[in-house]
């Protein structure tokens, strides 16, 4: 199913279909080229052949949001956990310590090498390794 609405001075096409995992937008700077363009992905749908441009546009939105994800900061995510999981007295004060240090990591960052490096630090800070 495709439909064309005029916004902010354009004509924007939004594609939705049951092997899409989204709707998919278009924008056109003419209402005959997003009829032309949606004639032509509606007869390909209906024939169960999806449109290199629709799987690449699909492709696209799938790779912001996982850079969306992978861009979250660590922090946040220990602060997520701090909120919804039963945190201990002492568990509390650990992970505040963490989020000071870890200020700035995103999920992205973090990789075996990171991990191992972190490990390595905490444990000379400790004493444990010299």
């Amino acid at each position: 199913m495709a439909s064309i609405q005029f916004r902010k001075g354009k004509f924007q096409l939004r594609i939705k279909n049951k092997v899409l995992p989204k709707p998919l937008f278009f924008t056109f700077d003419t209402k005959p080229e997003a009829e032309t363009f949606k004639e032509q992905v509606e007869m390909l749908l209906s024939r169960g052949v999806v449109p290199q441009v629709l799987m690449d546009q699909a492709r696209v939105k799938v790779e912001r949001a996982k850079a969306a994800v992978d861009s979250q900061l660590l922090t946040a995510v220990i602060q997520g956990y701090v909120n919804n999981a039963p945190v201990a007295p002492s568990e509390a004060d650990l992970l505040a310590a963490m989020q000071g240090e870890l200020r700035g990591v995103t999920i992205a960052d973090v990789d075996y090498e990171w991990a191992e490096s972190y490990v390595r630090k905490l444990k000379v800070d400790r004493g444990d390794v010299r």
